[in-house]
């Protein structure tokens, strides 16, 4: 049998570019054409990851855990959903990871990650390999 995952797909830019315009257009196209390849979708969750940061750190746990409910519903009720997460840089490596960890990741749904991570370092010069790589630097400093 055939496992489906989800798919991750990272929008790394300056502030202010469109990343999360982007996100939401891709979003609406996916539903507009029934025909594509990922079949019909369902439902767009979106959540801003930035709330986490103003919480006290007794906080972040209940509202992890209140964002892993949200999407867990969401994918239970409609698997083939597109999952918006929105200023990512805001969590901790470990509270990301937490979160996914905890998500099915078996099902059909497609996860927009938005970010600024390596913003500063990045330039229209940099090669594909590059710009990952610089990325990666920034994700692995940010924790």
């Amino acid at each position: 049998k055939n496992r489906t995952f989800a798919q991750f797909f990272h929008f790394s830019g300056p502030t202010g570019v469109g990343k999360s315009l982007v996100a939401r257009v891709l979003a609406r196209s996916l539903f507009a054409d029934k025909q594509s390849d990922f079949g019909s979708l369902c439902g767009v969750i979106e959540i801003n990851m930035r709330s986490l940061s103003s919480l006290k750190p007794w906080q972040v746990s209940d509202a992890t855990r209140n964002m892993t409910g949200r999407i867990t519903r969401q994918v239970k009720n409609c698997p083939r959903s597109v999952v918006i997460l929105d200023e990512i840089q805001s969590m901790s490596y470990p509270q990301l990871d937490s979160l996914l960890h905890q998500l099915d990741l078996h099902a059909p749904c497609i996860f927009l990650l938005i970010s600024d991570l390596g913003a500063r370092n990045l330039n229209a010069s940099m090669t594909r390999e590059e710009a990952t790589s610089v990325i990666r630097e920034a994700a692995l400093v940010s924790t």
